[in-house]
């Protein structure tokens, strides 16, 4: 009895590891978290295709944006922006877009 429940355990780890998603999304969403709240302070140095034409009252509200969901879809994310924090910020529709590079999630745009 205990080798059965021991097996089925064992099978249920082997598939929620096998399903990196989750882990993906977390990374993407932390990733782009990080690059808003970097540009809220300032600290956006290597940024300046989002940076070139905001004003530095934009940039604070960039800053507190909110990432509402991720979709990740191989190495390609697409990421909702919640911009009730920053009413009066101007922004296209649509999802931001994310790429993997390397490991590492990077911005491709916020519209």
């Amino acid at each position: 009895m205990k080798r059965k429940a021991l097996c089925t355990l064992l099978a249920a780890a082997a598939v929620a590891a096998g399903c990196g998603g989750s882990s993906d999304a977390d990374a993407a969403r932390s990733s782009m978290q990080s690059f808003l709240a970097a540009i809220g302070d300032g600290n956006a140095a290597n940024c300046p295709k989002v940076l070139s034409s905001a004003t530095p009252q934009e940039r604070k509200l960039i800053g507190k944006l909110r990432v509402k969901s991720v979709k990740v879809s191989g190495n390609h994310a697409s990421v909702t922006l919640d911009y009730s924090g920053a009413p009066g910020l101007p922004h296209g529709n649509g999802p931001s877009s994310m790429v993997k590079v390397s490991g590492a999630w990077k911005v491709q745009n916020i519209p």
